[in-house]
């Protein structure tokens, strides 16, 4: 699996709890994910968005039920009887269904398999709220990262720049993208830098 090198350590997050989730739930929404990249035919640095708000979600949903680790953005308090496995497999699925919306059926039927499997309880109840909760707080957290925003790449036959090239003449791929939010740093000094470049003022 290719990965942007910042999503690395997310994806690994979720495979390292003490009480663990059962791998095969993570295993199962991560091949659900590669999945609807490929049907979608999304571009890696948006596909490594993705990667990083599904993984980032299932951690810190079951984190709140361990409570064994820092989390990234949100912990819960919630029983530590509650389903982990119910947890990751709600959060992994929220986070897909807003991301790739025309696939919310096929995500829909690997849900009910998952929660079909476990006893309805308590336990189970409190893991898909738990779930579910965790998925809504990163769609927010990344709802204004600047991944949608529009920016303007003028072409230039200035050497070392970057310019159309045959046979089609595409539009350069997301400009936008070193401004959007990072995962893991707190500042990344590279904004004066960009809109210099864009703008021409940058040789």
């Amino acid at each position: 699996m290719r990965t942007s090198s910042f999503c690395l350590p997310l994806f690994c997050l979720s495979c390292v709890f003490v009480e663990p989730v059962a791998a095969d739930v993570v295993i199962d929404w991560n091949q659900q994910l590669l999945q609807a990249i490929r049907v979608s035919s999304m571009p890696p640095p948006v596909a490594s968005r993705a990667m990083a708000m599904v993984h980032t979600a299932v951690f810190d949903a079951v984190n709140s039920i361990d409570d064994t680790y820092q989390p990234y953005h949100i912990n819960l308090n919630v029983p530590s009887t509650a389903s982990r496995e119910a947890a990751a497999a709600q959060a992994a699925h929220d986070v897909l269904a807003n991301l790739y919306p025309a696939q919310t059926a096929t995500f829909d039927a690997r849900l009910a398999i998952d929660l079909a499997a476990i006893a309805n309880s308590a336990a189970k109840t409190d893991g898909v709220s738990t779930g579910s909760t965790v998925a809504a707080a990163i769609l927010a957290l990344r709802t204004n990262d600047h991944s949608s925003e529009v920016v303007a790449y003028p072409a230039s036959g200035l050497p070392g720049r970057w310019m159309p090239t045959p046979p089609s003449y595409a539009d350069p791929l997301l400009p936008n993208w070193p401004l959007v939010t990072p995962w893991a740093l707190n500042a990344l000094n590279v904004t004066s830098h960009w809109h210099n470049c864009i703008s021409g003022q940058e040789q």
